[in-house]
């Protein structure tokens, strides 16, 4: 942990990410966390630990990013904003803004840090910019495509340009990009309660791969938080040699699942009805290069599920049947959604785009 005070400015810190990493870092009296994002949050604003504030602002803006990283004397940066992952906001029909958010957001952030020469900055980005639909086996960061063709969304391919640009960009500030898994855990507002509504109110028969060889990656938060707080560490410690600087780290649990395994108990318990099979690819990472590098140890909770149930209002009896969850639940209302035709669009893209891809 650091030895002196350190001032550190999490763009998106008002999201499920940056706020979880703000927490972690907060532990350390001598750091300060600004969290700075385009909407304020009722949910955690009168609740925030005295070394962290919000800070209201956009990050296309770069004149007024450029005045708070000076107000506040920021010396490192861990940029988490980004639009397009979830829901409608995934259509096409919002590409203009995914590609704003992203992209432009992103080369403003960058300007504004080399500007007011902050010392180190974490960009957050997605596994999918190395996925265009292919198996892949134990992936490295350096096994991407060499074109720029075939993203499965615009979200990918605009982390896969911002990606380009924070490696590109000449400048003296050390620099780490975090490719992440799908994330999840207690309290995550897109993936779990999204599959908790659409299977509680009927909108949605949950379909994936039925295949038991078939795995993907995912993420606790707190192993996301981890690899941030670790790379953020690394890049801000003293000295010239920094191994950290330059490269890119795939994140996730080191344990690539089948979601059968991963969602079936829930289904079971709050509809009991068998799923659909769809068509999808294996495809996972090695994480070995962050281990090495940033010492990154991904663990999981004991309590996993319950303490994940028990944030979204979930009662529960759990018991092990051969390695599988048993679960009762009992669904309050809050999660019974309206069935809007807006509704089932952003369900089935969330979960069946970012689960099963």
């Amino acid at each position: 942990m650091p030895l002196t005070r350190r001032n550190i400015l999490i763009t998106g810190g008002c999201g499920y990410v940056g706020y979880n990493i703000a927490l972690a870092l907060s532990r350390d009296p001598r750091v300060t966390v600004i969290l700075y994002d385009i909407h304020d949050n009722e949910s955690i604003k009168f609740s925030l630990p005295a070394n962290i504030k919000i800070v209201l602002g956009d990050i296309c803006d770069e004149e007024r990013l450029i005045e708070v990283l000076k107000d506040n004397c920021v010396t490192g940066v861990i940029h988490t904003a980004g639009y397009g992952l979830f829901g409608t906001s995934n259509l096409p029909a919002f590409n203009d803004i995914t590609q704003k958010v992203n992209v432009d957001g992103t080369r403003s952030v960058l300007r504004a840090s080399e500007q007011v020469k902050i010392q180190a900055l974490v960009y957050t980005s997605t596994l999918n910019v190395a996925f265009r639909g292919h198996e892949i086996i134990n992936g490295k960061e350096s096994d991407i495509p060499r074109s720029d063709q075939g993203f499965l969304d615009d979200y990918s391919k605009t982390k896969y340009e911002a990606e380009q640009m924070v490696l590109a960009e000449p400048s003296s500030m050390r620099k780490t990009i975090l490719r992440l898994g799908g994330v999840f855990g207690p309290n995550e507002k897109a993936m779990l309660p999204r599959s908790i509504t659409a299977i509680s109110s009927g909108l949605l028969n949950l379909a994936y791969c039925l295949k038991s060889d078939l795995k993907i990656d995912l993420v606790h938060i707190d192993n996301v938080v981890q690899a941030h707080v670790k790379a953020l560490n690394a890049l801000l410690c003293p000295g010239d040699a920094c191994q950290a600087d330059q490269q890119i780290f795939s994140i996730t649990d080191g344990n690539p699942t089948n979601l059968r395994y991963f969602l079936d108990p829930l289904n079971v318990a709050l509809e009991g009805r068998s799923l659909n099979p769809m068509i999808t690819v294996t495809h996972y990472f090695s994480i070995e290069k962050a281990r090495v590098i940033l010492g990154y140890q991904p663990t999981l909770p004991t309590d996993l599920w319950p303490r994940i149930l028990s944030s979204y209002g979930l009662k529960k009896s759990l018991k092990t049947t051969r390695g599988l969850f048993s679960i009762k639940f009992d669904v309050s209302m809050p999660l019974i959604a309206s069935s809007c035709f807006a509704l089932l669009f952003s369900v089935c893209l969330a979960v069946l785009q970012t689960c099963c891809l």
